[in-house]
């Protein structure tokens, strides 16, 4: 039986802000190929617990693991192993969509070739073939959520953390989504 290697890892993971305690002592872990979910109420410290997992945000106490990397410590030695989405679109709103795919490209260190292959592919996927050339300002609330998952898409990562990803999608848009990750 093959061992099973956590993609994701906390171990007693705890963020306090103040007095506030956002994580309390959470330990988790999640395989390759698996899907985890967060669930519950606003405030309940789901974004704080994905920020901690991506190394942006410093636990207060407790241990978090990506692609075997401890957070924050050893960061870049993953960087660019993951793809991160954050609740907020994370998109440059006076760049194209294009323009946003190859800048994002370009920090993943992807060859323009392969910026361009993955962006047709990206913009059949998010249905967001011609507006390629479209000002990311002028996409809708629900073209830029796509965008920005196209950006965490881009580099085929082996592991993603979507921060709301199908927030503002059209049910069937969503569905869609969950399919592919599936």
């Amino acid at each position: 039986m093959s061992e099973r290697i956590a993609v994701f890892h906390a171990d007693s993971l705890t963020k306090e802000f103040g007095v506030l305690r956002a994580v309390d002592a959470l330990s988790l872990s999640v395989a390759r190929g698996e899907i985890y979910g967060l669930v519950g109420p606003s405030g309940a410290g789901k974004t704080t617990l994905i920020r901690m997992l991506s190394g942006l945000t410093v636990p207060t106490d407790g241990a978090a693991r990506l692609l075997g990397a401890a957070m924050p410590a050893d960061r870049r030695s993953v960087e660019h192993r993951f793809g991160y989405m954050p609740q907020e679109r994370a998109v440059y709103r006076d760049l194209t969509v294009a323009e946003n795919l190859l800048f994002f490209g370009r920090v993943y260190g992807m060859s323009r070739a392969r910026i361009v292959e993955r962006t047709r592919e990206l913009l059949d996927l998010m249905q967001l073939e011609g507006h390629g050339q479209q000002r990311a300002d002028r996409l809708s609330g629900g073209e830029k959520q796509r965008l920005s998952l196209a950006c965490a898409l881009l580099h085929e990562p082996d592991a993603l953390l979507l921060d709301e990803p199908t927030i503002g999608l059209d049910p069937a848009l969503r569905r869609e989504f969950w399919d592919h990750f599936h």
